[in-house]
């Protein structure tokens, strides 16, 4: 097995939890979420998040979670002709809050 070394940013605080994402998207959106998500990581400022499982409307069956925090973690892998893999981690300072409607 062969071990990756993996460097991950800690910011002083309370934090209330970590979220972990990882996303499979085809090249096409590494060139929308690459720019964004490199461009916060190791920004001590905190940023808002939303995640749902789906674009369709929020509801009980489609929650949305919505968030602030500090990007420390960001990677994307994949080889030519595959999916890319993009996987960050958010470590949260406040609540996360969760809306049904």
């Amino acid at each position: 097995m062969r071990k990756r070394q993996h460097t991950k940013l800690i910011q002083e605080g309370q934090y209330v939890a970590e979220v972990d994402i990882e996303l499979i998207d085809s090249d096409e959106g590494l060139h929308a979420i690459d720019p964004v998500l490199s461009g916060i990581l190791g920004s001590a400022s905190t940023v808002s998040w939303a995640y749902r499982i789906s674009n369709a409307t929020i509801g009980a069956t489609n929650p949305e979670y919505q968030g602030e925090g500090i990007l420390t973690s960001y990677e994307v892998s994949g080889t030519v002709g595959d999916a890319v893999t993009f996987s960050a981690e958010i470590q949260c300072s406040g609540a996360i809050t969760r809306a049904t409607s």
